[in-house]
């Protein structure tokens, strides 16, 4: 064997243990690399209460409630599914019934 072919068969193994390794990362965090989750995937995952995660979609309209100490209640809806937010701390400017919201 030549050393150009042996360093052909080097850099073709090298990229074939590069490409497995890519391969197995991706599979493990399949879960966790979605940016935002819809009402629908959190209800078909069934997430425990309290799980942390980003959620989106519209507000739904009549379900905002404020509360004391910038506490804030609403649904948020893709169409199919509410799923209940709390949240607590000074709301965007943008932030409305009907709108589009990451939580």
């Amino acid at each position: 064997m030549t050393r150009r072919q042996r360093r052909l068969v080097l850099i073709g193994a090298g990229g074939a243990v590069l490409a497995v390794a890519v391969a197995l990362v991706l599979f493990t965090l399949k879960d966790s690399i979605v940016f935002v989750n819809s009402p629908t995937d959190v209800a078909e995952k069934r997430l425990a209460a309290g799980t942390r995660i980003r959620l989106g979609g519209l507000v739904k309209p009549g379900s905002l409630t404020r509360g004391a100490n910038f506490a804030v209640r609403f649904e948020v809806t893709d169409g199919n599914k509410e799923i209940p937010v709390a949240y607590s701390g000074a709301l965007p400017d943008l932030f409305r019934e009907g709108q589009g919201v990451v939580a």
